[in-house]
């Protein structure tokens, strides 16, 4: 299913349009807000092929950010324009996917000319051994490089739960911990 079609489709029967995860996969969904709200399902968005499982999504400024329930790699995705990029793990997350924690959050940063976004994947994990966030990395999609961060490590901890507790507004991230 393509979305600018389903989008012209919820314009003229005024309704608004989510994107919603279940069973791990993405579906559209149409919400009519009128005295009696309603949920239709509109369909299965296919972007990653069928074995591919999603265990979760951030949204910023229409690009999806999907984390794979394997965690071994990020995919971004831009469901109006059916493109998607997958972003392999950074040289030195590779090796400690075993047990870790990680959170993820997709922003941007204004570029100079005020005109472009160069959107970035903020990326925290905690190695369960010493009960820290250890390590950050920015992942620029621009240059396709991941960079890490010289952040001292925290002695807080991200359980599975403080994981979902992001949210994307203006390319900032803000998280509950």
């Amino acid at each position: 299913m393509h979305i600018e079609q389903a989008a012209a489709t919820a314009t003229r029967e005024r309704e608004s349009q989510l994107i919603m995860l279940m069973d791990h996969n993405l579906y559209l969904k149409s919400v009519v807000f009128d005295v009696d709200p309603l949920i239709k399902p509109r369909g299965k968005l296919t972007c990653l092929g069928e074995q591919v499982k999603i265990s979760r999504v951030f949204h910023c400024d229409g690009l999806l950010l999907c984390m794979l329930k394997d965690n071994a790699m990020v995919v971004v995705w831009n469901p109006y324009l059916r493109q998607t990029r997958r972003i392999e793990p950074s040289c030195h997350s590779r090796r400690l996917y075993d047990g870790n924690i990680y959170m993820y959050a997709l922003g941007y940063e204004n570029k100079k000319n005020k005109a472009c976004r160069s959107h970035k994947i903020l990326k925290l994990y905690n190695e369960r051994a010493k009960y820290r966030l250890s390590c950050y990395e920015i992942y620029n999609l621009d240059s396709g490089l991941w960079r890490t961060l010289d952040v001292p490590p925290h002695t807080w901890f991200l359980n599975h739960d403080e994981t979902e507790s992001s949210v994307s507004l203006k390319g900032n991230t803000y998280c509950v911990l």
